[in-house]
């Protein structure tokens, strides 16, 4: 019982972590007027690479971290 809240609560942590990655890698190109279409770019070939390599809650759960940072850049240029 104790090893499965200790690995769920790692499992959160890897969540954030990832999250707080990709969400500093896009701001990191907003800030350095990359562009929006080089931040989508990069945030459809993150979604198709996690599709082709995840399954299940992983997936679901990098994919609405993809969509909540998707949801900060504007799609207009």
């Amino acid at each position: 019982m104790v090893k499965d809240r200790k690995a769920r609560r790692q499992n959160q942590v890897t969540a954030l972590a990832v999250g707080n990655m990709v969400a500093a890698l896009v701001d990191t190109m907003m800030r350095e007027d990359l562009g929006n279409d080089v931040a989508h770019h990069f945030l459809d070939r993150l979604q198709d690479l996690n599709s082709m390599t995840l399954h299940g809650p992983a997936l679901y759960i990098l994919d609405d971290i993809v969509d909540v940072v998707r949801g900060t850049v504007p799609v207009n240029d």
